[in-house]
């Protein structure tokens, strides 16, 4: 028999042993977490890149679009005021139809007749106001295409 027990040899190597397997571990899994998170900044470098390179090609086609509704705009409203100039002046003429019936026969309770299609003249004033409110619609649908195209632009 030994003077020395062995139990506490054991426990201790058993404890050493533990604590040598805790840091291989840990220094593994160290090694494990740094190229994991070095794989995520790279992969978020590229997806930053390609989402600059998106928004610089959005941002020229909008301001291309601009651009072109500007130059839209500016003829539209040119072409708006020499319609409206021409029916202030008299030059261009504007009906509208107008369904009436001939004069009431004599006898009472005898139908005129059937409704013929006749067309009247507006006056000048009138017809500028049609033109003007017919424009302002125009342009505002037009506004609004335009909006249109450049949300289904982003959304692509």
């Amino acid at each position: 028999m030994s003077l020395v027990p062995t139990w506490p040899i054991a426990v201790g190597t058993l404890v050493i042993g533990l604590a040598a397997g805790a840091w291989v571990d840990h220094s593994f899994m160290a090694r494990k977490y740094d190229k994991l998170v070095a794989q995520h900044q790279q992969a978020l470098a590229l997806a930053t890149v390609a989402n600059q390179k998106r928004s610089e090609q959005l941002q020229a086609e909008a301001d291309e679009s601009e651009m072109k509704r500007a130059m839209d705009n500016d003829q539209h409203a040119k072409d708006l005021a020499a319609v409206r100039a021409a029916a202030r002046a008299g030059s261009v003429r504007l009906s509208i139809p107008g369904a009436c019936r001939p004069a009431p026969s004599a006898q009472a309770g005898v139908a005129a007749g059937p409704r013929t299609e006749e067309r009247t003249d507006v006056l000048p004033g009138t017809a500028d106001d049609l033109i003007r409110i017919a424009g302002d619609s125009a342009k505002s649908v037009y506004d609004y295409n335009a909006l249109l195209d450049r949300y289904n632009a982003v959304c692509k």
